[in-house]
Parts: structure tokens; C-alpha cells; sequence
């Protein structure tokens, strides 16, 4: 069985706060030290990016952040400061920046769905666990795009 493409999902909050961690691939749950380490290396890169006076600031695609190992991480801030970090296998696919950004955006999405329903009790590090339009969206995302 092939690996899957989408290795982790990060989100973290305006303070740098890790609100979620998604292990896509079951078999690698063991790795999840590994993959917080690269999110939060990713969270100091971001921080440069956004920081960059040069940076257009009307794009919340920031790119490629890096590669390690056979993993390439990019991310999107969102205007609120919300921090997405998609890392993607990159060894075994041909990974296409505006396929990433397209899946980041819709992330994105299901996201705001997920934290602005107002039937939410409260806004915590748990409102995305809990959830479960976005946890099943997420887990359907994955899916098409490995199977992309």
C-alpha cells in the first residue's frame, strides 16, 4: 500500500498556540513528536515571512517553508493570524504549488465554518477536535487528494 501524499495538518493560533495536529497516515502516529518539531520550525519561518516587508501582504499563501527528508511543508496565515501548516510527501509525487494552495484555501474554509458556528459552546484548543463537520470534511479532503 502506498504512503499517502498529506503527511500532517497544523493549525496554530495567533499566539503560535498549537490549536490542532492531524496524522494522516495511521501508521505513522508514532512520528507525531517528528511532525510537532516541524511545525513548530515552520511556525519561526512563518514568522519571518510575515514580518518581510517585501511580502505582498495580500496573499495568505506563504509557499514552500522547507524540506525535510522526503517532507515539504507549506502554510497560510490567515488575516486573524491563524497559522495552517500542510506538510506533503514529496519524494514519491510531483507536488504542484498551486494544487497546495487551492487545498490550503479550502482548509481554510472548513475551518471558519468549523469555529464560527454558533451553536459552538466555546472557542478552545478543543472546538476543532470536537467537531465534527470538521474533522469528517478534513478526513474527505485527504482522501480525494491522495487519491488525486
Amino acid at each position: 500500500m502506498a504512503k499517502p501524499r498529506l503527511v500532517f495538518l497544523a493549525i496554530a493560533g495567533p499566539r503560535n498556540e498549537q490549536l490542532y495536529l492531524e496524522v494522516f497516515d495511521s501508521l505513522e502516529k508514532t512520528l507525531l513528536s517528528k511532525y510537532q518539531y516541524l511545525s513548530e520550525l515552520s511556525l519561526d519561518v512563518i514568522q519571518d515571512l510575515v514580518q518581510d516587508p517585501e511580502r505582498s501582504s495580500n496573499d495568505c499563501f506563504l509557499g514552500l517553508l522547507g524540506v525535510e527528508e522526503d517532507i515539504s511543508t507549506y502554510a497560510f496565515c490567515s488575516n486573524t493570524n491563524v497559522k495552517f501548516i500542510l506538510a506533503v510527501r514529496s519524494s514519491d509525487f510531483l507536488v504542484r504549488e498551486s494544487e497546495i494552495r487551492q487545498l490550503l484555501r479550502r482548509i481554510y474554509t472548513v475551518h471558519t465554518h468549523a469555529v464560527c458556528n454558533p451553536f459552538s459552546l466555546e472557542l478552545s484548543t478543543d472546538t476543532l477536535k470536537q467537531s465534527l463537520y470538521f474533522n469528517e470534511t478534513l478526513q474527505q479532503l485527504s482522501l480525494d487528494w491522495n487519491d488525486h
